[in-house]
């Protein structure tokens, strides 16, 4: 009997194929797998023993009682390549990301270490001036959520970005680029440049690398 050739885009759609022609229910058999090196998959029906799917990684080979075997070929798509210059650039933007995160980081630590030293101070004063009304306004704890918050911006984009670089475009890039000189241009680093680049990105979802 002639054979027959289906192609699929991928191994689900080339299971759902073989759901549609193989007769019965099918078990993995165990003992023949093991022998043949790959997974076979035979009719769990009565009379049916030489019905049976072989798992070949690039195929499935659906084998029938009836003579007939039909292929069904699995033709994944290619992810495009990025161009090495693109590439090259958005290493160039993932490094400026990494030490702006670097930066927030740094500013965290020495907020959480004033914020200890305020409270030291704070406690002393008490203890000191019992009879004395002693008031502390210490910022240092709002100011490390900030940097926390700002660190999380810049972990966002940088993994977005190697996660999806075949599809951010030059504009992007350029954006991001433009917005770093600037900063570097005045000396300042803006705590809203983090999500600036975010937005520049089209980050919509905060969990958007989950």
């Amino acid at each position: 009997m002639k054979n027959r050739h289906f192609r699929a885009k991928s191994a689900e759609e080339a299971w759902n194929k073989a759901n549609e022609i193989f007769p019965t229910d099918y078990a993995k058999d165990e003992g023949s797998s093991q022998r043949a090196g790959y997974p076979i998959f035979r009719s769990t029906a009565d009379g049916h023993f030489y019905d049976y799917i072989c798992d070949l990684n690039d195929r499935l080979e659906v084998n029938l009682s009836t003579g007939e075997t039909v292929n069904i070929w699995i033709e994944q798509e290619a992810e495009p390549e990025v161009a090495p210059e693109k590439m090259e650039a958005l290493k160039k933007i993932s490094t400026r990301i990494q030490k702006l995160g670097f930066w927030f980081a740094g500013e965290m630590l020495d907020d959480e270490e004033k914020g200890k030293e305020n409270r030291r101070n704070f406690e002393k004063a008490k203890a000191e001036n019992p009879d004395t009304l002693v008031v502390s306004i210490d910022c240092s704890e709002n100011n490390v959520r900030v940097m926390k918050e700002c660190l999380k911006s810049c972990q966002r984009a940088y993994k977005y970005i190697q996660k999806n670089r075949e599809e951010i475009e030059e504009w992007q890039m350029a954006g991001i680029n433009a917005m770093f000189d600037q900063a570097n241009k005045e000396g300042i680093v803006p705590y809203d440049l983090p999500y600036a680049i975010e937005g520049v990105l089209l980050i919509l979802d905060p969990k958007v690398n989950e």
